[in-house]
């Protein structure tokens, strides 16, 4: 919000004047977002554990991405992590998936990003393959 006030100094034919106060309210600004996520190992037993690791990049400004990640396979909620400024406009958040909680096969999993204050909502997928032995 800010406030504004408008002055003329005048002229030969008109008095000077100024304005009473007005608040302007400028819309936020959102900045879009880049989700990019890497699964080590992507192939793995159902015995084992996967590491995501998760990046969000914000695609102008220098200020970090906040907020948290979600990880879902189909329906099925994977768990969600909070980010972490890294670098300049980017931040990241690790989660581990055990393998008992996927199904057997090849399959996508989905990463979303939930958006922050100025950051705009962003998602990623990646393959992981849940071996039987």
């Amino acid at each position: 919000n800010y406030s504004v006030v408008a002055t003329y100094s005048g002229s030969q034919t008109f008095a000077p004047s100024t304005s009473s106060s007005a608040m302007v309210t400028l819309p936020a600004v959102t900045v879009s977002t880049l989700t990019v996520a890497a699964a080590s190992p992507a192939t793995l037993t159902a015995a084992a554990s996967t590491q995501l690791s998760i990046t969000v990049r914000a695609a102008s400004g220098a200020d970090s991405p906040t907020g948290t990640v979600t990880v879902t396979s189909g329906k099925i909620s994977l768990g969600s992590a909070t980010l972490s400024a890294s670098t300049s406009a980017t931040a990241t958040a690790v989660l581990t998936i055990k393998g008992s909680s996927l199904t057997l096969g090849a399959q996508t999993i989905s990463v979303a990003y939930s958006g922050g204050k100025g950051f705009a909502a962003s998602t990623a997928a990646l393959n992981i393959t849940v071996a039987g032995h």
